[in-house]
């Protein structure tokens, strides 16, 4: 998960209702947010940043880094975490146990993506113990996870293939 953008510009949730800016040869910026964050990931470009809210439901963020405006994005009731961003900023990666594509039945916690310019959701992942942590390549078409049940799977965006990469401990 990104914190420092291409240019050197650094990110910092200090788990108040702000995030700290800090560019190279510049002062530090402090962004004031009408919630308090538990995470934050930034553009490759440094123009904008997703902010999780700490919530008990954590709710996603748009917060653009040039106007320091932020505006909510993505809510479910079962939540949203963990965003990820691809090299180019138009593929976000999130976790939840939302059953948004009715293929999630068990409300397990799952991998999710959304495209940042049309808002269209994708389910990649239907694990019935459900997802602990996952990532997404930087051309967004590989997705890393690791499941609630040990194991590590690598998902394909292309062939929808699931791969296992690395089993549980008996």
């Amino acid at each position: 998960r990104r914190i420092i953008a291409n240019d050197g510009t650094v990110l910092n949730s200090i788990g108040m209702q702000t995030i700290v800016m800090r560019k190279p040869h510049m002062p530090d910026v402090v962004i004031p947010l009408g919630f308090s964050t538990s995470f934050v990931t930034i553009s490759n470009d440094a123009s904008f940043a997703i902010a999780q809210s700490s919530d008990v439901n954590p709710s996603m963020w748009l917060i653009d880094l040039y106007t320091y405006q932020s505006v909510q994005f993505l809510w479910a009731y079962e939540g949203v975490t963990q965003p990820a961003l691809s090299e180019d900023g138009m593929t976000l990666l999130f976790l939840s146990g939302a059953n948004w594509a009715a293929t999630n039945d068990s409300l397990a916690v799952q991998v999710w993506t959304m495209d940042m310019i049309t808002g269209s959701l994708r389910q990649w992942t239907h694990e019935p113990s459900g997802i602990a942590e996952a990532t997404i390549s930087g051309d967004g078409l590989v997705v890393w996870a690791a499941t609630k049940d040990g194991r590590l799977i690598r998902v394909d965006g292309l062939s929808g293939e699931t791969q296992v990469l690395l089993n549980s401990a008996p």
